[in-house]
């Protein structure tokens, strides 16, 4: 059973120095390995989460702009100018670089991890990756190719291009439906497939019908100052839908059972980037130069998280007890960092890229030995050890 951690937790247990100008995150399914895309310094890190210490760092392509893990986390993918690097994890090396088509934009893995799927947008093609072989298949879709999903019986693709979303028969790889949206984004969660329109000051949600390839008008957030910059993400089971309003300082819920917005939680700052945990009892949203943690039943903020300077992409462990955040910086001062929420100990260390520890936080130490004793007697076998450490800290 999954554990999770006390609401007064998430604090940054660690900062851990990677590469230039960080823009993507993700966490190996087992979470003990975290990958971290530097498009700066054209490299990967590889961050062990136990040590909290980057244990390699990997040259990529030039200009990588995205970067996913296959569900076994087996292999890690890269997608660079023209190419997809392939990392294998149990090594840490790049071991194959497959070349796609001009402009790829979007990439996507299939559940079982045996295609990759990679939109090029200037070739108006889907290039389809065999893992086994690395030999590619290309597809022709509309003009300006851009995201693309799978659907969770990995029998289909939604391509988005810029007058529709193409279908792709997985077993012909040939298109055979188109739906008519226009500036559309693509989205899969729980067992279902999502449309994203974003139009005027407003954002519409539409549940696709796979097996009909129709679509049904699910809900719509009105008052968007500028909905084409929202970023959203679905619960684990795709019942809840978050949308993060930038320039309003807000996150919208939508009941995507009900088709309605539920609730509106306003933020200190401009919310972009949102995890939630694999439970889908709380959202984390980038904010400013925080994260924002949210209570997915109450649909209130129980704490702000301080991370580093400009913080963007974010990522939760499959165990929920982790949160990490990258950290771009600015042109003059940039952080090329991860922050590492430990959702549990609420405890606070700096540790750079030569993993020495700087410094400790002692903000709510007293709260967590007053309030969360037997808490961390449960989830350490040496309770009275973590609890030492507590007062140290």
């Amino acid at each position: 059973m999954l554990s999770l951690p006390h609401l007064v937790n998430n604090t940054i247990t660690a900062t851990i120095g990677v590469g230039e100008n960080p823009t993507g995150v993700v966490i190996s399914p087992d979470g003990t390995k975290v990958y971290v895309l530097n498009s700066g310094s054209n490299s990967v890190s590889v961050i062990n989460a136990a040590k909290n210490t980057v244990v390699a760092t990997m040259p990529v392509g030039l200009d990588p702009r995205a970067i996913t893990i296959d569900s076994n986390g087996k292999k890690v993918y890269v997608l660079c100018t023209e190419n997809v690097l392939v990392i294998d994890t149990s090594t840490n090396t790049v071991t194959d670089t497959v070349p796609v088509g001009s402009f790829p934009k979007g990439i996507a893995v299939s559940p079982d991890g045996k295609k990759v799927y990679v939109t090029n947008s200037w070739n108006n093609n889907v290039s389809v990756i065999d893992t086994a072989t690395n030999t590619v298949t290309e597809i022709p879709v509309g003009e300006w190719p851009d995201k693309v999903v799978v659907s969770p019986d990995e029998k289909k693709v939604y391509v988005t291009y810029s007058n529709g979303v193409d279908v792709i028969n997985t077993k012909t790889n040939t298109v055979t439906a188109t739906l008519p949206f226009t500036d559309v984004n693509v989205y899969s969660a729980g067992k279902k497939v999502y449309v994203v329109n974003s139009y005027g000051n407003k954002l519409s949600v539409w549940l696709i019908n796979t097996k009909t390839n129709t679509v049904t008008a699910k809900a719509k957030v009105t008052g968007l100052s500028s909905p084409d910059q929202n970023k959203i993400v679905f619960n684990p089971t795709g019942t809840k839908m978050y949308v993060a309003d930038f320039w309003n300082n807000n996150v919208y819920v939508i009941n995507t059972k009900t088709n309605t917005v539920i609730s509106k939680v306003p933020l200190g700052a401009q919310p972009e980037e949102i995890a939630v945990n694999p439970a889908g009892t709380l959202a984390y949203v980038v904010n400013g130069n925080n994260v924002s943690v949210i209570n997915t039943k109450t649909n209130t903020i129980t704490d702000t998280v301080p991370v580093g300077s400009n913080p963007g992409r974010i990522a939760v462990t499959p165990d929920g007890t982790k949160v990490y955040v990258v950290n771009q910086g600015t042109f003059d001062i940039p952080s090329n960092s991860v922050s590492v929420i430990n959702t549990l100990t609420n405890t606070t260390e700096v540790s750079n890229s030569n993993s020495h520890k700087l410094s400790s936080s002692k903000t709510k130490a007293s709260l967590i030995k007053h309030k969360h004793k037997h808490h961390l007697t449960k989830h350490n076998k040496t309770g009275k050890k973590s609890l030492r450490t507590e007062k140290l800290k």
